[in-house]
């Protein structure tokens, strides 16, 4: 489970002895501020998911901790507030960003942790007549607004880059442009290892005519529309076994191909070759504005062979902040991502973690054999798959994950329905 903290010099001690009686605190990320530090504090942990995040009261700036709640709509937001009584406005503006669990007693932090609240019980914090031990009978008031707004949509193209065999790239960009297919958006998946075809293997596609060539030679809406496979919600262009010769990928064209997608598709996803000097490969990079680096966290020459990408791409000029990380095949006893990422780190490489996907080789193995990719059954904010895909879509996650009762989510959470507008949730 991802636990984020962001305290306070006030809460730091107590947090941290729960942190480390769960196990948690290895693998937590905590940042201590000051409460004038707490909108750049929320801002920083909005750009990764998160199953629980500790927030001290002091740092809950309003309408910072509301953009942090349309983000990240999933993420459960455990309130510090020490002393605080019903009424107190500033409990009061967290529970109407849709923040249920109070802990006013830190000593009672761990059964707040096991016990999710709801809207009943933190409304004592908007009206102290609605506290358990107010006087008359307790009534519990919860208004909804509905209003239907334009929402910006975010067009990206991410490429998955791995510079060495094995690392499960393809598997990453597959299951990646099935999970934002599974909510709602429109997807394209280019594979650019040319001759073979093992995106659209992974899909259960014949591979027999890809529709690369085509979609290559005509780059518009209508041709990549005729030349790609759907599959699972996909569209997919790759060189097919029927293709004939591949020619030298141009970066010009492929860039060309990702633009004119970009128009009409939501994601362009990019699958590489693992040779980094490959013409698909290189075209991708020019093409993506942002890349996936994947690296097998137990294989430290896959790791170091990222790294060397990375340092040739900022050799390059190439904008490291657009680029993450995907650990894949995270095995037990094998090197933590927090310890690949603090190398990048020493190396002066500014890379941030996507993901972390947990070794399931067989698995993987069974859906590549079924053509039935396993980001299909993995819905929700749990699967590594869901998260990627929030993490690469930007900052449209919030409005496109699927809808919650309660009263901002009401207000707030947007579906998709096509390529058109977006409607308000019911």
């Amino acid at each position: 489970m991802i636990v984020q903290a962001i305290l306070t010099q006030d809460t730091a001690a107590a947090v941290g002895s729960v942190l480390e009686v769960r196990g948690w605190a290895e693998a937590a990320s905590v940042a201590v501020v000051t409460p004038a530090g707490g909108s750049a504090a929320l801002e920083a942990a909005a750009r990764l998911p998160a199953a629980l995040l500790l927030l001290d009261v002091a740092a809950a700036e309003p309408r910072a901790l509301l953009r942090y709640r349309l983000a990240r709509p999933d993420t459960r937001i455990v309130l510090l507030a020490p002393d605080r009584r019903p009424g107190d406005r500033a409990v009061a503006a967290a529970v109407q960003s849709q923040v249920y669990d109070i802990a006013d007693d830190l000593d009672g932090l761990d059964h707040v942790l096991d016990h999710p609240a709801d809207f009943a019980a933190a409304a004592r914090w908007l009206d102290p007549s609605l506290a358990p031990d107010a006087p008359g009978e307790t009534r519990v008031v919860e208004r909804t607004v509905i209003e239907s707004r334009p929402v910006p949509v975010s067009r990206r193209t991410c490429a998955v880059a791995g510079p060495k065999g094995g690392v499960g790239r393809t598997t990453v960009a597959v299951n990646l442009a099935v999970a934002a297919a599974g909510m709602g958006r429109s997807v394209v998946l280019v594979d650019l290892h040319a001759g073979v075809w093992s995106a659209a293997r992974h899909l259960g596609g014949a591979g027999s005519r890809g529709g690369l060539l085509a979609a290559l030679a005509d780059p518009i809406a209508e041709g990549i529309r005729a030349a790609a496979e759907r599959r699972h919600g996909v569209l997919v262009l790759s060189h097919g076994r029927e293709d004939g010769l591949f020619p030298a990928l141009d970066r010009e064209a492929v860039t060309a191909l990702c633009r004119v997608a970009e128009q009409a598709y939501d994601l362009v996803v990019l699958d590489t070759a693992p040779a980094p000097d490959d013409p698909g490969t290189y075209a991708a990079l020019g093409a993506a504005d942002q890349v996936l680096l994947t690296c097998d966290p137990g294989d430290p020459v896959s790791v170091e062979s990222a790294a060397a990408l990375a340092l040739l791409a900022l050799d390059l000029g190439r904008n490291l902040g657009t680029w993450h990380l995907v650990c894949n095949r995270q095995r037990p006893g094998a090197e933590q991502p927090r310890t690949i990422t603090g190398y990048f780190r020493d190396l002066r490489l500014p890379i941030a973690l996507a993901a972390t996907v947990p070794d399931e080789s067989e698995r993987h193995l069974a859906a590549l054999r079924a053509g039935r990719p396993a980001a299909l059954d993995d819905t929700g904010p749990a699967s590594p798959w869901h998260s990627l895909a929030l993490a690469t879509l930007g900052a449209d996650p919030g409005l496109w994950t699927t809808r919650r009762p309660g009263l901002l989510s009401r207000f707030a959470n947007l579906r998709g329905d096509g390529l058109g507008a977006r409607q308000p949730a019911r």
